[in-house]
């Protein structure tokens, strides 16, 4: 899963206009501003050439390779 497409399933599970099961009240809102901040936390990094992002990510911001076990974790529970 790409990083785009990891923070569009975050924002459909606590969504229901997107299929999600929680309400937007107070607590469902809360805990979607923290996952998303995780995950905002280990975005890719580019460590290639520098030319357009050409080679592709190489790390988390982390520091671990990709896909580090922070977002494993959070892509298998969701």
């Amino acid at each position: 899963m790409t990083y785009d497409e990891l923070l569009t399933k975050v924002h459909s599970v606590f969504y229901e206009e997107e299929g999600g099961t929680q309400l937007d009240i107070k607590a469902a809102n809360n805990q979607y501003r923290a996952l998303y901040a995780v995950v905002e936390l280990h975005k890719p990094r580019y460590m290639g050439c520098g030319e357009d992002d050409c080679c592709g990510p190489d790390m988390c911001e982390c520091g671990d390779t990709l896909p580090c076990l922070t977002i494993e974790a959070i892509e298998k529970e969701l």
